[in-house]
């Protein structure tokens, strides 16, 4: 459904209740905004997020 040049920004309004739930099963602790700005380090985080929800 998603090709390689997915534009992750903008999933970020649609998918941010999923990634809030994701992180909080790896029991991990983001803040979000810092998330958003940081964006480009967590692709591979959302393919990976994007293969197993689709």
């Amino acid at each position: 459904v998603y090709g390689k040049n997915t534009n992750y920004l903008a999933m970020i309004p649609r998918l941010r209740d999923d990634r809030i739930k994701l992180f909080d099963d790896l029991g991990q602790q983001f803040d979000l905004l810092n998330m958003e700005m940081q964006v480009c380090q967590c692709q591979s985080l959302y393919e990976t997020y994007i293969m197993i929800a689709t």
